[in-house]
């Protein structure tokens, strides 16, 4: 950064312990990237004062992308009016910041909460896709993830550290009353739940099906109001999204790859990002 040139910065005053060290996590998690990548917002530390934990990140003008875009249907009389070449570059932009996440070497890192309320706006146009700037945010339950909790070159007193950790990440997860149900994979409800890319994958899904239906509704499956049904239906695999009126195709065909009850048939970020290249490119030829 230049010496005395201003910078417009969010602070986030944190309130309660579960929150704060969750906040820290995300602190952790940018720290871990870098600041590098310019579909993630920049983290640039935390701080003390008057007795509460603060965070300091960089600032979006246009507020998270869940109110920008409902803002928008509002307007147009409950119409998503965005035009198909901003909603796939905001899904392209989303796809490079995540593609990132899952990149962190030595291990990756699973965001947990990917949703259009996670997705901050630095600028925005529904008509022109040249005039989007989006970036993936809120770490807060981020995770680095572990291959493997066994050490296989490892003593006993090793493998028993693990399973602690194992036992400590899961009470943790089933203490959580804050987790986002609606968007959770079905493998991520299992009694030793399993965070991947993959369960970052199914989010994005649910986050193509926000982007096309104009965040209007309350909540995903917004037909049913009981978040016991909705866990029930994800669990049992008989729960469904509405395809918005409108919806492109191909975009509607991703979400469905993207929310595979198994997850060993979801595709990974990188082959998301080939499908939205390829998209754009289409959608730029018949532009001329």
């Amino acid at each position: 950064m230049d010496v005395g040139k201003k910078k417009d910065v969010a602070i986030l005053r944190l309130v309660g312990n579960s929150v704060a060290n969750s906040a820290l996590n995300e602190a952790d998690a940018f720290a871990t990237l870098g600041r590098g990548h310019e579909n993630l917002v920049t983290c640039y530390g935390w701080f003390e004062h008057d007795g509460y934990s603060h965070l300091l990140t960089e600032y979006a003008p246009g507020g998270k992308l869940s109110d920008v875009l409902n803002n928008i249907s509002g307007r147009e009389s409950g119409q998503n009016t965005l035009s198909v070449h901003v909603v796939v570059e905001i899904l392209l932009q989303v796809c490079l910041g995540m593609e990132c996440l899952h990149r962190v070497k030595p291990q990756s890192i699973v965001h947990r909460d990917l949703a259009a309320r996670n997705v901050m706006v630095f600028d925005f146009s529904k008509d022109n896709f040249k005039k989007v700037d989006v970036r993936v945010t809120d770490f807060g339950l981020s995770k680095q993830l572990i291959g493997s909790l066994s050490d296989e070159e490892g003593n006993e007193g090793d493998e028993g550290n693990a399973d602690k950790e194992k036992n400590k990440n899961k009470n943790e997860m089933d203490t959580d009353e804050s987790r986002p149900l609606r968007y959770m994979s079905p493998e991520t409800f299992q009694t030793i739940p399993q965070y991947s890319e993959k369960s970052d994958v199914w989010s994005f899904g649910v986050l193509i099906w926000e982007i096309m239906d104009g965040c209007k509704s309350w909540a995903p499956y917004p037909d049913i109001h009981s978040d016991d049904a909705v866990v029930a239906g994800i669990i049992g695999n008989s729960l469904t999204l509405k395809k918005p009126k409108g919806a492109n195709s191909k975009l509607w065909k991703l979400v469905k790859k993207c929310r595979a009850n198994n997850q060993d048939e979801r595709p990974k970020f990188a082959d998301i990002r080939l499908i939205l290249e390829d998209l754009k490119m289409n959608l730029l030829t018949k532009l001329g």
